[in-house]
């Protein structure tokens, strides 16, 4: 689900943090920590999740209120409203884009120039394989 639907769509509530979850890192063997957190849905249910982003220092302490959103059609679904938690996955996925775009326009610039410069030598000339 796009992350701009929890922004216009979501409800907004107060929660808790009621624990970290350790969650290992195979690449560089550290530990990460995903925040476990409880709030009570319009429905009056009350949900305990557990963060989909994990961070190292956690970006959270057991006990702290952080603000959470849901969707009324789906309360057992929701995020954490701050923006590594919203937006962090978009971040990551836009920034990579960009970067192979911008690899892709070099490349493609380079390659162009190259042709240009083999079309504009003298006739007659030869160019080595070299």
């Amino acid at each position: 689900m796009p992350d701009s639907v929890w922004l216009y769509r979501g409800a907004s509530t107060v929660g808790t943090i009621v624990g970290l979850s350790g969650v290992p890192n195979q690449e560089d063997n550290t530990i990460n920590y995903a925040p476990s957190f409880t709030f009570k849905a319009g429905d009056g249910r009350t949900y305990t999740v557990m963060s989909s982003v994990a961070t190292n220092p956690p970006g959270f302490e057991v006990g702290q209120s952080v603000p959470v959103l849901f969707l009324r059609a789906d309360p057992a679904s929701p995020k954490l409203n701050s923006f590594w938690q919203i937006w962090f996955v978009t971040g990551l996925c836009g920034g990579l884009g960009a970067f192979f775009t911008g690899a892709g326009y070099l490349l493609l610039r380079y390659e162009r120039r190259l042709n240009r410069r083999e079309n504009s030598l003298p006739s007659g000339l030869a160019v080595s394989p070299n």
